[in-house]
């Protein structure tokens, strides 16, 4: 609602500090111009520290090794058919290209689009909606 008076009355009417770190992050991401005397707040909602309650996260999470998104899949667990119908290659990288971006998001490191020595570029191995899908990708993580 952008009302500035509001806001103030609920932060300062909750007693959790934690649920307050959590609307400082909410504020933080519409941009809200809220201030607090709590200079940790204050620096939440500025997103000054965001990349550092990410990483923090992400230990707590036991994340911080990336995956590939094939180890998400486990199609290697699958029974498939003989004769049974391989899923378009197109659709198959841009889900991959999907799932390895929120799967290691926030994280600055992945298996598949990072370009490492001696391996294809994973932007370009891809076509039309693929590209943007990759190339969009590099923002999340």
């Amino acid at each position: 609602m952008n009302n500035i008076e509001l806001i103030k009355e609920i932060m300062e009417a909750c007693p959790d500090d934690l649920i307050k770190k959590q609307m400082a992050f909410m504020l933080g991401r519409q941009r809200n111009p809220y201030e607090s005397d709590n200079d940790e707040i204050n620096q939440i909602i500025a997103q000054e520290k965001l990349s550092e309650y990410y990483k923090q996260l992400a230990r707590d999470l036991d994340q911080m090794e990336p995956k590939h998104p094939d180890a998400i899949f486990k199609t290697h667990l699958e029974e498939r058919k003989v004769g049974e119908a391989q899923l378009d290659s197109a659709k198959q990288n841009l889900a991959k290209t999907y799932v390895n971006a929120f799967v290691n998001a926030g994280l600055c490191n992945d298996l598949l689009i990072s370009k490492k020595e001696g391996s294809d570029d994973w932007v370009f191995s891809n076509k039309d909606s693929g590209q943007f899908a990759a190339a969009a990708s590099i923002g999340l993580l």
